[in-house]
């Protein structure tokens, strides 16, 4: 029984001693660890609140902005050289009327007449208002022979017909075969052609009594007048231009049209007045 209550009696020291230490410990420690203990707890464990960690979002590939080519600048349409007219080639041409003398025209009217010519016209190698001389094929082989390079050229005509439809007819003639003398051919019905050499005559010719035909014409022909005259249709024609020039080969016409671009030639305005 002794020995029971001996050991009753130890217990009850120790747990003193325990409470005396617990109470001599500073209430600063105690606090100190409990903070330190809550603190452990919450790093831990993750609070509530706070987000879970993602990945940041791969951006997209921005496209590189592709420019348009620039368009190229349309070029600015080129000038064809003005033509030029060959040293000692003949650089000069007017159109005449012979009467007692030869006068350069810039027009023409005049009644057209059945059976009647409408004009017959000259083509000299000089712009000179009037020109007198008493044999004219003197005068046209006078200003010919002028120039040192003449026999190399040759002397053209283009014609082109109004008609009262308001269509135009043209023709351009380098040889007087390339005049239609078929009645129904599309030009000749209107206004008939003729063409002259009037230095190159024969014995008993003159320009009155003839005109150019396939026979006639050699490599030294030159048409050095020309004649119009009304056609069965001439009433349908409302008006003429006639133009002379002077040519040496094909660059003197456009390769399309056939149409002269050489550098010298001479217009006139034919009216009809009736």
């Amino acid at each position: 029984m002794k020995k029971h209550n001996k050991i009753r009696f130890l217990l009850i020291l120790a747990l003193a001693a325990l409470l005396l230490q617990a109470c001599a410990t500073p209430a600063g420690t105690l606090a100190t660890t409990a903070a330190v203990t809550a603190e452990a707890a919450e790093t831990t464990q993750p609070a509530a609140d706070t987000p879970a960690s993602t990945a940041a979002p791969t951006p997209e590939p921005t496209a590189t902005p592709t420019q348009a080519p620039a368009a190229s600048p349309t070029p600015e349409p080129t000038a064809s050289p003005a033509p030029t007219v060959e040293a000692g080639a003949p650089n000069i041409i007017g159109l005449y009327e012979l009467r007692k003398s030869h006068n350069l025209l810039t027009e023409h009217k005049t009644k057209w007449i059945a059976k009647k010519n409408i004009g017959v016209f000259f083509a000299l190698a000089t712009n000179d208002a009037t020109v007198d001389h008493p044999r004219h094929r003197t005068t046209l082989l006078n200003y010919w022979s002028m120039f040192p390079k003449a026999d190399e050229y040759k002397i053209g005509y283009y014609v082109q017909i109004a008609l009262k439809s308001g269509e135009t007819k043209d023709i351009t003639i380098r040889s007087a075969l390339q005049v239609p003398k078929d009645p129904d051919a599309y030009f000749y019905k209107y206004i008939e052609v003729y063409l002259y050499d009037d230095i190159h005559l024969n014995r008993g010719e003159t320009y009155a009594t003839y005109h150019l035909v396939k026979k006639s014409i050699t490599p030294e022909t030159l048409m050095t007048s020309i004649k119009l005259h009304p056609g069965v249709k001439y009433k349908d024609v409302t008006g003429i231009k006639l133009m002379a020039f002077v040519f040496k080969d094909d660059n003197d016409f456009d390769p399309s049209t056939g149409k002269y671009i050489g550098p010298v030639s001479y217009e006139i305005s034919i009216e009809r007045t009736n």
